[in-house]
């Protein structure tokens, strides 16, 4: 029996092919507070650290002088380009990194509210399941889920 042309993802959608199925990440960005301020979607196959320029080009350092994120992040281009911005890298260093530095544990552990955003996200449906095939649409869910939690507040 003949089988028919394989199904993948649509490119430029940000959906990403991996061993659980179709999946996109969220990249996102906090405020001190844990308040969501801007974010990026990606495919679920793409790694955190290619997103991290985006990111970075919406943040505002008046605010803040240090930039705290996650293990993906951790990549010299990264701690340069935060450095650039005029702030410091709260990024804990890799298991495999040749020279790795301190970490600043007590400012990291500040790392939560982060977390916490995102658990409000993904408490809307609409956002934890991605029903929408584009991902113009499923931005505006994401935004919108922003906003009420910005009102929440």
């Amino acid at each position: 029996m003949p089988m028919g042309p394989k199904k993948t993802a649509p490119s430029g959608q940000a959906i990403g092919k991996s061993r659980g199925g179709h999946t996109t990440k969220i990249h996102l960005v906090c405020e001190k507070s844990g308040k969501p301020v801007h974010f990026h979607l990606s495919g679920g196959n793409i790694h955190d650290c290619t997103m991290a320029e985006p990111l970075l080009d919406g943040v505002h350092t008046e605010d803040t002088d240090r930039i705290v994120g996650d293990k993906g992040y951790d990549s010299d281009a990264i701690r340069c380009k935060v450095e650039d911005l005029g702030a410091k890298a709260v990024i804990p260093f890799k298991v495999n990194r040749k020279s790795p530095g301190r970490l600043k544990k007590k400012i990291y552990r500040k790392r939560h509210r982060v977390e916490n955003a995102f658990c409000g996200l993904k408490r809307f449906r609409s956002v934890a399941t991605r029903y929408e095939k584009l991902a113009l649409h499923y931005a505006g869910v994401v935004a919108m889920a922003c906003v009420i939690l910005w009102l929440k507040n």
